[in-house]
């Protein structure tokens, strides 16, 4: 899981970067154009490259398959649902600061020239350390605890979110965030990991969909719960209000999410099949 998160916020890491020097460059047009060419690359080489042995299970004629029963039989299983919640928080911690970025900084800055740039460079290495992050907190959880280092990830991002309502420098703000891009990074996979200990072998498709639709559900609502949060508190408090959020997520990891059993991760490894990777 920490592997996979390096390709992804690598990506996230360049893309900012590279869309906030297009934008002051070229305008705001080019961006939209380079990200359509980059989609269209990346599905050619998924449909070229990636290779997948699937053998679909064997079922008793008749039966078909019922979307939400699987759900509701993966729900309640222990610590599955607080789990996919922490994970709906963790997005929309992390997520309803980013539509506010670029107005924060100008206003640090004081000017117009190079905000585009700078918002980049600050997204850009909050990923970046989130990829670090997911690597070496995520192989720290296999040999410790996933959910110690959730807990601990979690106290992290509130200790450094915090003080970000208090910049007064854009260069504070790139530091912070960087510390707690770490944090996140290390979250994510961390949870992807409790979800495969607390559920069973062959459920990973509907474990991970079911996964998918909650972050997305918590990516779609923290705009808007951003843009909210900064009418009525203005633009420093969002980072109160995500702090807030990482102290939730830290309590309730704290308390109710129980700790897996040791033997799962053997099982998983035991059922894998050739291509399952």
């Amino acid at each position: 899981m920490g592997m996979l998160q390096v390709g992804f916020r690598s990506g996230i890491a360049a893309g900012p970067l590279l869309g906030g020097v297009l934008a002051d460059s070229f305008g705001f047009r080019a961006p939209f154009v380079i990200t359509a060419i980059l989609l269209f690359i990346a599905g050619v080489l998924v449909l070229l490259g990636v290779r997948e042995g699937f053998t679909p299970p064997d079922r008793a004629p008749g039966v078909r398959l019922n979307l939400f029963a699987g759900w509701r039989h993966i729900l309640v299983l222990p610590g599955t649902a607080l789990t996919f919640g922490l994970s709906f928080l963790l997005w929309l911690g992390q997520s309803m600061v980013w539509p506010i970025a670029p107005l924060f900084v100008e206003q640090l800055m004081h000017q117009r020239a190079h905000v585009a740039t700078t918002t980049g460079l600050i997204v850009g290495l909050y990923s970046a350390t989130g990829t670090a992050g997911a690597v070496y907190l995520g192989r720290m959880g296999d040999r410790l605890s996933h959910r110690r280092i959730l807990i601990g990830s979690a106290l992290v991002a509130v200790l450094c979110y915090l003080p970000q309502s208090l910049v007064t420098a854009a260069w504070q703000l790139l530091l912070l965030q960087a510390v707690t891009g770490a944090a996140v990074g290390g979250m994510i996979p961390t949870l992807s990991a409790l979800l495969v200990q607390y559920t069973r072998p062959g459920e990973e498709g509907n474990v991970y969909g079911l996964d998918s639709s909650v972050t997305s559900a918590a990516r779609a609502v923290a705009p808007l719960v951003g843009a909210g949060l900064a009418i009525v508190f203005g633009l420093r408090g969002i980072f109160l209000a995500a702090g807030g959020v990482f102290l939730v997520i830290m309590l309730m990891a704290s308390v109710w999410l129980p700790e897996p059993d040791p033997q799962r991760p053997a099982q998983v490894t035991e059922s894998k099949q050739p291509g399952d990777e």
